[in-house]
């Protein structure tokens, strides 16, 4: 795994391919810890991660504001 919250090789889909093959991408999700970038009406809206990816994000965030609050 590299030392970035993301390995930026994401995979992109359309909003109507989640809808139609959500199963199988979250598994993907899941198995890969790549995120997967939704895109609607050409424009990214939403990335989808794996909860250990999502947990991580969190923790850093958390580390981040109590920094800024220790200041």
């Amino acid at each position: 795994m590299s030392n970035s919250i993301f390995d930026f090789t994401s995979q992109v889909v359309s909003v109507q391919d989640v809808a139609r093959n959500y199963s199988r991408l979250f598994a993907k999700v899941n198995r890969d810890k790549k995120p997967l970038v939704v895109f609607n009406r050409s424009k990214p809206t939403v990335a989808i991660v794996d909860m250990e990816t999502f947990n991580k994000i969190e923790k850093k965030k958390r580390r981040e504001w109590e920094l800024k609050d220790a200041m």
